[in-house]
């Protein structure tokens, strides 16, 4: 019975390694680029408002900008990531 309750321990043990390896490895790019297809496909001139805005446009021009960095905030889901994905497109 012990060596049956150690069995089931070390592959338990072995599960959770395996379960924090996987979370903790490197994002698939693959995935994340389709996925970005995926989006900018389904909801075609979404996020092109932000093209439109001065400041956005004096960042984006390479000529003139000031910064590198351009800060996007917004609560969680609101497209962020999706106009990010965008930029690359435009540019």
């Amino acid at each position: 019975m012990e060596a049956e309750f150690r069995a089931l321990k070390d592959a338990e043990e072995c599960r959770r390694l395996l379960a924090v390896n996987q979370w903790l490895c490197a994002a698939d790019v693959e995935d994340d680029q389709a996925y970005g297809i995926k989006i900018r496909s389904e909801v075609a001139g979404s996020g092109n408002w932000l093209l439109g805005i001065e400041k956005f446009k004096s960042w984006f021009d390479e000529q003139y900008c000031s910064t590198p960095l351009l800060w996007l905030n917004g609560m969680p889901g609101a497209g962020k990531c999706c106009q990010v994905l965008k930029l690359p497109l435009v540019h």
